[in-house]
């Protein structure tokens, strides 16, 4: 990997990385099969960019079980926070242990492969609002319209994650749905901006 030739400023954060191990299983429903990409290989990837803090995304191929997720951040320490899945039945303690962990965020992914129903989305958004987190989600920007009403009455700032599976020159790209010039995001994060390309989306030179 080649380091880039404009310096990331200090403190430069990488916002949205996953990190894969082979000796934790995939749960059923992944829809595929990650390569193994353990936190070695992304720690020669930050040093090269020039970023110095991250913030670890669990992937949905591990489902709830959030160790390897987990594992990574406790080597980061204090350059990290991690969005987790947490099973709608995980106790107060348990939010209290990833919270103290580095947790800051519980991860919805409304496409295939998702492990939290919509359904869950304002009970567990209103649980997490005491451990100072946020909610993370990911969905097609084309159905925004649709969940305008519940992402509204979310009590937790909503981070929409993964703008490959935005338009961008629809409607939704610019945080308010369709009829509505109140945004109801707070955040958008730009990864994965080759996804499009593979996609019924615009080319990655448009998202550039």
């Amino acid at each position: 990997m080649t380091r880039p030739k404009l310096a990331a400023p200090p403190g430069a954060c990488d916002c949205h990385m996953h990190v894969y191990e082979d000796r934790y299983p995939l749960v059923p429903q992944a829809v595929f099969k990650p390569p193994h990409a353990p936190l070695e290989d992304y720690l020669v990837v930050q040093k090269t960019l020039g970023l110095s803090r991250a913030v670890l995304v669990q992937p949905n191929g591990y489902g709830f079980d959030n160790r390897c997720m987990l594992e990574a951040l406790a080597r980061l320490s204090e350059s990290a926070r991690a969005i987790a899945i947490v099973d709608p039945d995980a106790t107060d303690a348990e939010l209290d242990r990833l919270t103290r962990a580095g947790v800051r965020g519980i991860r919805y992914h409304l496409l295939p492969g998702g492990m939290l129903p919509l359904e869950t989305l304002e009970t567990m958004a209103a649980r997490v609002a005491g451990f100072g987190w946020h909610v993370q989600m990911q969905l097609d920007g084309r159905d925004l319209a649709q969940y305008e009403k519940v992402f509204a009455r979310l009590p937790v700032p909503l981070v929409i994650d993964h703008n490959d599976t935005f338009n961008s020159s629809g409607p939704a790209y610019g945080g308010a749905c369709p009829g509505s010039n109140r945004p109801i995001w707070q955040h958008l994060r730009r990864s994965a901006v080759q996804e499009p390309g593979r996609q019924r989306l615009p080319p990655v030179r448009r998202l550039a």
